[in-house]
C-alpha cells in the first residue's frame, strides 16, 4: 500500500533496451498513478490492479528522474545510464 517505486534506482548501460514492468497495487485513493521518465519520453498511466510494460532504448548517459506525472509530489526514482 505504500506509494513507492521498487526498486527506486535502476541502473543500465547506454545502448541497452530497457523493459520495465509497472504494477499498481495501491489500495488507497486515487486509483490511478503515473510512471514517467521525461528524458526518454516514457509516460504511462496505470490504474489500480493493472500491470503495464514500457520499453525504450537507453541512448544517452546520465542520471534521469523517474516520477509519477499525475502526482509529482508522491514518489520519485532514478534511472542511471552508465557508458
Amino acid at each position: 500500500g505504500s506509494k513507492m517505486f521498487s526498486p527506486s534506482t535502476l541502473v543500465v548501460h547506454k545502448g541497452d533496451t530497457v523493459k520495465i514492468k509497472i504494477i499498481n497495487n495501491i489500495k488507497t485513493e486515487p486509483p490511478n498513478h503515473g510512471f514517467a521518465i521525461p528524458d526518454f519520453k516514457v509516460e504511462e498511466v496505470v490504474n489500480r490492479g493493472e500491470t503495464k510494460t514500457v520499453e525504450f532504448a537507453a541512448d544517452k548517459t546520465g542520471v534521469f528522474d523517474i516520477k509519477c506525472q499525475l502526482h509529482p509530489a508522491h514518489v520519485h526514482g532514478q534511472l542511471v545510464v552508465l557508458p
